[in-house]
């Protein structure tokens, strides 16, 4: 039996790609014999029901899956999908969107006066009535858990098909130069944050490094209409911006420029629920990593040997964050050692190519126990 999966897609960046795309296609490419995998984003009820030539009528799909959707007519066809044509439906959430910081620009996205209400009744919705939920963490699920006990941990995965050796290889025209490297966008206002001044104290201290900023490029409008830009202490000539990129192929390009990369993150309930992906994609590019000492990460970095882990602890993080860099800096072995062993560890760990089944095993796991429970209600009583 080959079962039917449509995805709807309404993340057309990163998470899009990650959670919705390269799915799809692996799917599509190592599991055809069980599965059809299709994706939109769009939703066309049209589209659902196909009439054989008996003139009876049937859903076209097994499973949906329904990334991120927030909106009052998708979740009206999302219940639909459920109680008309008896699909089962799969709520895919990557992120701890009831945690957003206040500090980051997003955060009014999902909690304007005139939004937030209508916008987290739908979101909770979603999340009550799937007939599962999927997502990226264990923390994820434990916040999670409290909407919905069905829920499944599928991991963020590299497609190493395209962070391969011509996409991730070194670039050697900055010469003598270290290429200090963080790429991102305007939501990490409060991560950014933690490293600027000990950024600042580097670029002053080792004049052979250079920030390089790829994707946002730091400038930000606060909550009460201010606007701000991180990098005004350092000079121009010291900051390099590489645009963002929207072409998975060209993204490993961009960060294989680094010759060291920082994922700082701020020790808040929405960060420990984020993945480990910018490690992982950080080192698939053999860029060795500095990293918060955060739950993505104190999962996945084992210290001194596949990246460095640094302190949370406010009263230390600025001298802790400008020591781990310097140290970088200084020990190139160090640094050519932690980019081998972390890109050893995410290949080995991490490969979506490899790792493709788990998503097969748990589909067909939501899709046989959705029809178990329909036979059970469908049998009368006494019999």
């Amino acid at each position: 039996m080959t079962y039917r999966v449509h995805f709807w897609q309404a993340d057309q960046e990163g998470p899009g790609w990650l959670r919705v795309a390269q799915i799809h296609h692996y799917l599509n490419q190592q599991c055809s014999a069980e599965f059809t995998a299709t994706v939109s984003n769009y939703m066309n009820p049209n589209e659902w029901i196909t009439t054989g030539a008996s003139g009876v009528s049937k859903p076209v799909f097994d499973l949906t899956i329904h990334q991120r959707q927030y909106g009052d007519s998708t979740l009206h066809y999302f219940r639909m999908l459920q109680t008309q044509l008896k699909i089962p439906c799969i709520y895919e959430i990557d992120d701890y969107l009831h945690g957003i910081s206040p500090l980051s620009p997003a955060y009014h996205t999902y909690n304007h006066p005139q939004i937030k209400r209508n916008r987290f009744a739908n979101i909770n919705a979603y999340l009550q009535e799937a007939t599962a939920l999927t997502v990226s963490t264990d923390y994820l699920k434990k916040l999670y858990t409290k909407f919905n006990p069905n829920i499944y941990v599928l991991p963020n995965c590299l497609d190493y098909a395209i962070f391969n050796p011509e996409n991730t290889r070194r670039k050697p025209y900055h010469g003598d130069e270290i290429w200090i490297g963080w790429a991102g966008s305007y939501t990490h206002v409060p991560d950014i944050q933690i490293i600027v001044d000990p950024l600042s104290k580097i670029l002053r201290d080792f004049p052979q490094t250079k920030l390089v900023i790829g994707g946002w490029n730091g400038r930000y409008t606060s909550s009460s209409g201010r606007q701000f830009y991180l990098w005004e202490a350092i000079p121009a000539e010291r900051l390099i911006h590489l645009p963002w990129t929207h072409d998975p192929h060209q993204y490993p390009k961009m960060l294989a420029q680094f010759d060291i990369g920082l994922a700082p993150l701020a020790d808040i309930p929405f960060n420990r629920c984020k993945s480990n992906i910018k490690y992982l994609e950080y080192v698939a590019c053999s860029v060795p990593v500095i990293a918060s000492n955060v739950e993505p990460y104190t999962k996945t970095i084992k210290d001194r040997h596949t990246g460095i882990l640094v302190t949370t602890d406010k009263q230390k993080v600025a001298k802790s964050w400008y020591e781990a860099i310097k140290t970088l800096i200084l020990d190139e072995s160090l640094r050519r050692t932690l980019a081998d062993n972390g890109k050893l560890f995410a290949k080995q760990n991490f490969d979506i190519a490899i790792r493709i089944g788990e998503w097969k095993e748990v589909y067909q796991e939501i899709i046989e126990r959705f029809r178990n429970r329909k036979m059970e209600y469908s049998i009368p009583h006494g019999r």
